[in-house]
């Protein structure tokens, strides 16, 4: 028996009201159309597919509680109730567990529902997830009561302070969101239609609809003769195995009345339902794994940045200000806190991307050797390992490349000069061929490469990194003297 909360808060076991059905799942009183909707994620891929894809998004992203610290500086807080709570919401749920239900919950009825019972040990309260089919919120343009009916014999009232509510628009019932299956229903009885059909096909050994025609010159037949062929032909048509073959008579003819897979565009009609769904929860068509939608290895990476910042991004403010507005009355001292979804981390992108992008801002190496060892769980050397080691070629103060004595330090800057003359005779040309600015004429990758080819070849330490170090100020120094020029012109 499944475990559910009393009004006084304590957990005991209880039988759920209704009677299991396989068709429709549990019958609880009146909300047969709840049920059909957790039928219809049960017994739909495309609805699950789409479905979990979101609530398991969702589910691993960290969820931070955070304190402003004056207007443009804030702190985690992780030493407290609430913080404490949304890292383990009751003492058999974990926080991946909790938000991929209350997630899936949404989904599938756009409500999810939490009743706040007491916590144990260091948690002043907990959070244990309410199936919605057994929610009835009760009022008018707000909820004043919700009907709990966990128990046979004595559905709880449950006042609005004591449960969580996640809910979307209802245009038709405010107390409550409509579920997107409602407006997909005639899609998917349509898919489930098409599917029956070719279930129906298979299990008749893949026999055709067919119609047998006589001859009119074949004679009249009697009563007894044609429901001998019919009993024999029959037999032999819907034989389960298909290993019986009907015997015609009289130039009788099978005539085909079926449509082909082709014909009736079954895969088609799959796929329609699947684009459809994914439409409908504003999920990427790439992301939602659809046969022959575009992607490339360029329009992936772009799809994931959309999948959180534009798909997942309105789920997760609806869920922060939701868990702001109807947990912080219950705990003290949330003076200037908030809650927040860790997203920026799910875009920050590989380790390796981050390293190149900020060596690139900063002009010069980001971690020591301690820090970098530490990545890979080695244990740390100490002394100099854990300093920043800048390399002899990069001069920190951004004025140019600080190379070695002598004729090393001459080449280098002779390089430097002679380079980024180049690339003003470049930009110039490339300008008064209609480019329409130094950004667009910058072929930074090529001229990175060239650079350091020819720094390494005098000897400079980390090549690369000093070739992008002298053309970002090259470029700089190019748009502010370029920069008013088209198509060989000043503005």
């Amino acid at each position: 028996m499944p475990t559910v909360v009393t009004e006084t808060g304590t957990l005991t076991d209880a039988a759920f009201w209704g009677t299991w059905d396989r068709q429709g799942g549990f019958n609880v009183g009146s909300s047969q159309r709840w049920m059909d909707y957790a039928a219809i994620y049960r017994t739909q891929p495309n609805v699950r597919t789409m479905v979990d894809f979101i609530a398991r998004n969702i589910a691993q992203l960290g969820l931070h509680m955070f304190r402003r610290v004056g207007d443009t500086d804030r702190v985690r807080v992780t030493d407290h109730d609430l913080a404490r709570m949304l890292a383990r919401p009751n003492f058999r749920t974990t926080r991946h567990r909790f938000f991929h239900s209350s997630m899936t919950d949404m989904g599938i009825y756009w409500n999810s529902y939490a009743l706040k019972i007491p916590g144990a040990g260091k948690t002043k309260m907990a959070l244990l997830r309410v199936p919605p089919h057994t929610v009835t919120p009760e009022g008018g343009l707000l909820p004043r009561n919700y009907k709990v009916a966990l128990s046979p014999t004595v559905p709880m009232d449950v006042k609005p302070e004591q449960i969580l509510h996640f809910r979307l628009h209802n245009p038709e019932n405010p107390l409550m969101g409509l579920a997107p299956l409602e407006t997909l229903r005639r899609i998917l009885d349509e898919d489930t239609a098409a599917v029956e059909n070719r279930g129906n096909y298979w299990q008749h050994a893949g026999r055709k609809s067919v119609v047998i025609t006589r001859p009119k010159d074949a004679g009249t037949w009697g009563e007894e003769k044609a429901d001998r062929f019919n009993r024999s032909f029959t037999q032999a048509w819907k034989a389960p195995q298909g290993d019986l073959t009907p015997v015609l008579e009289d130039g009788m003819q099978l005539v085909d009345m079926s449509f082909s897979a082709e014909q009736s565009q079954y895969a088609e009609g799959r796929r329609l339902t699947r684009e459809e769904v994914a439409t409908a929860y504003h999920v990427p068509l790439s992301m939602a794994g659809i046969p022959g939608a575009p992607a490339t290895f360029a329009s992936v990476k772009e799809f994931r940045k959309m999948l959180y910042a534009d798909v997942l991004a309105p789920w997760l403010d609806m869920l922060e200000e939701d868990l702001e507005l109807q947990l912080f009355d219950d705990f003290a001292n949330v003076d200037d806190c908030y809650v927040e979804f860790n997203l920026a981390g799910k875009l920050e992108g590989s380790f390796e991307e981050q390293v190149d992008l900020l060596v690139k801002a900063a002009g010069r190496p980001i971690i020591s050797a301690d820090e970098a060892r530490a990545k890979l769980n080695y244990p740390a050397f100490g002394g100099d390992a854990g300093e920043l080691a800048v390399p002899l070629n990069i001069d920190p103060t951004g004025q140019g490349v600080a190379g070695g004595q002598g004729a090393a330090d001459q080449s280098v800057t002779a390089i430097t000069t002679r380079t980024m003359a180049r690339q003003r005779s470049a930009i110039e040309k490339r300008l008064a061929m209609g480019f329409g600015s130094v950004i667009d004429a910058w072929d930074g990758d090529r001229w990175d490469r060239e650079l350091a080819a020819d720094l390494a070849s005098a000897g400079v330490t980390l090549p690369l990194l000093a070739a992008r170090s002298i053309n970002a100020k090259s470029r700089a120094q190019l748009e502010s003297a370029l920069g008013g020029r088209t198509n060989g012109h000043a503005h």
